[in-house]
């Protein structure tokens, strides 16, 4: 299993949320039934602290994953380039990172 690049944008002060449809090799939806997921947004590699997106699993057997950041918490995010990634713990026990890239956190009129 690979981890692919999917860069995002979060706009601070403002909700943000990602529909994503895990597909295996073959194009068939990645059944996810009894897996747990964990999204983490943080400035650096090496930075201290990190930010949790919310992570949930609406219809584990066609794949998809909702990936949301509330408002308040993005209004509290600095401007700039952040990294994130997006890790599964399947029901046999396997840890896997589908996703990973740049986030990419831009102020606005409101917020900076």
């Amino acid at each position: 299993m690979e981890t692919l690049k999917h860069d995002i944008e979060i706009k601070r002060g403002t909700d943000f949320s990602l529909l994503l449809r895990l597909e295996q090799d073959n194009g068939s939806p990645f059944d996810l039934t009894g897996a747990t997921a964990l999204a983490r947004l943080r400035e650096s590699l090496t930075a201290p602290s990190t930010v949790d997106f919310t992570v949930t699993i609406p219809t584990p057997i066609n794949g998809e994953l909702n990936v949301k950041l509330a408002a308040a918490s993005t209004g509290s995010l600095t401007t700039g380039k952040w990294i994130w990634d997006l890790i599964l713990t399947l029901t046999d026990g396997t840890i896997w990172s589908p996703l990973e890239g740049v986030a990419i956190v831009r102020g606005g009129a409101s917020y900076g």
